[in-house]
């Protein structure tokens, strides 16, 4: 993985929650595996973060949702 320039890494510490928020119906589904799905939407974010592009006009909660 790529290293995240300090904006990349403000974008996607700012946005945790909503990685929480998309893996949350998962892991109540199946408790066992609650960090497993928490700790995949987490890398999912960092993920977006790196490959997000503003000049293309859309919000990253919006980009980042679609890949968590």
């Amino acid at each position: 993985m790529t290293r995240l320039t300090d904006d990349q890494r403000r974008l996607a510490g700012d946005h945790y929650r909503l990685a929480l928020f998309l893996a949350t119906p998962f892991a109540a589904r199946d408790p066992g595996r609650a960090d497993d799905y928490f700790s995949d939407a987490l890398l999912a974010l960092v993920s977006a973060a790196s490959r997000f592009d503003p000049a293309r006009g859309v919000k990253f909660a919006t980009f980042a949702a679609r890949r968590v």
